[in-house]
């Protein structure tokens, strides 16, 4: 989700070609998939972005993408940028541990398949509702198993002047179950007196999987409820 916000964003001023996947060489297609779990409504987000240089492309003819057998659905932003999107439930153990298989299959009759599980579910201490802005404000975390070759991130989000405003903070984990990220006062203090959102994810990103020769990425995310706060002087 904030992956796919954030990479629109430098497209926001000229907007987004879009074409047919029909149209361009099929081996040249890019392909950009991600998942994202919300601890606060207990699904994940499955998404695909396919690209042709700066283009991004419709799915036509015979092609197709889906998540176990589910088809995803085409879903245009504000800037005419398209990706594909499902929506699946994971309010169970077992649906959280699964294993899932994304499938692509292009108007040459090729089909990529990559699975994929999502990181452990991560657990933070008890976080104050209210936080004084003249100190550092640390975010402790623990996971279920160690968190491996991945990513840790913390996001502070606020509106101001009707837009969305975040700072945010990460460390990259190489065998760790427990750990923390800290906020500056300065962090703070630049925030203040707006009441920010707090949300920390666990995010595993892969550069190589099954794809046409152009290449492509998978980002995996698992993300807590969001917790407001309120920042006190």
């Amino acid at each position: 989700m904030k992956k796919l916000l954030l990479a629109a964003v430098g497209l926001f001023v000229c907007g987004c070609a879009v074409e047919n996947s029909s149209d361009v060489s099929q081996d040249r297609i890019k392909t950009s998939y991600g998942a994202v779990y919300s601890a606060e409504t207990k699904d994940i987000t499955f998404s695909a972005t396919f690209t042709f240089g700066t283009t991004y492309l419709q799915l036509d003819g015979n092609s197709s993408v889906a998540v176990d057998g589910l088809t995803m659905q085409a879903k245009r932003t504000i800037i005419n940028s398209l990706y594909y999107q499902r929506v699946v439930p994971a309010d169970t153990e077992t649906e959280y541990q699964k294993k899932y298989e994304l499938s692509y299959v292009n108007n040459d009759g090729q089909t990529y398949e990559n699975s994929l599980t999502l990181p452990p579910e991560l657990i933070l201490e008890p976080v104050p509702a209210s936080v004084p802005v003249s100190q550092p404000l640390v975010i402790e975390w623990t996971t279920g198993e160690p968190v491996q070759n991945m990513r840790v991130a913390a996001w502070l989000r606020y509106v101001d002047e009707d837009s969305i405003k975040a700072f945010s903070v990460e460390s990259t984990m190489e065998n760790d179950s427990s750990g923390s990220l800290t906020f500056s006062a300065d962090k703070l203090a630049a925030i203040y007196p707006h009441d920010p959102t707090l949300e920390v994810c666990v995010i595993d990103e892969r550069d190589d999987p099954v794809a046409p020769e152009a290449g492509g990425s998978i980002s995996i995310s698992s993300c807590t409820a969001p917790v407001v706060l309120t920042l006190e002087q």
